[in-house]
């Protein structure tokens, strides 16, 4: 089994449509996919992060949820590094949802994440 997250604007399983803007999707879902290609499993996790005004930072919280991959749409190079000091590989996908990025995903199709330029402090 391999667990992946994706930053989502609103909950419809696997259908979710991923969010563009990372840090700032209202919630998380934490995707169970097993050894044959399967979708076992789609959660939501809301985004508790000092965005939203909780504590954190959004890779903190992933975190907690043990990911194997990440994939996203954008990111930051703060998030970013995050995430690789976290041992979290983050993945690039121009998919709208989940099920079209998991199947990308499998395919081997998705590349590591790049810094988005409007994102660059």
């Amino acid at each position: 089994m391999v667990r992946l997250v994706f930053p989502i604007s609103e909950f419809d399983g696997e259908y979710s449509i991923i969010s563009e803007h990372f840090g700032r999707a209202p919630f998380f879902a934490v995707v169970d996919v097993s050894e044959d290609g399967r979708i076992i499993s789609v959660e939501a996790k809301e985004n508790t992060s000092e965005h939203f005004g909780g504590r954190g930072y959004p890779p903190e919280i992933i975190a907690e949820f043990n990911p194997d991959f990440m994939i996203v749409k954008g990111m930051g190079p703060r998030a970013i590094s995050m995430f690789q000091e976290r041992g979290i590989r983050v993945f690039m996908c121009d998919a709208v949802s989940i099920a079209e990025a998991v199947k990308l995903f499998l395919k081997g199709k998705l590349g590591d994440v790049e810094p988005c330029e409007e994102h660059r402090h």
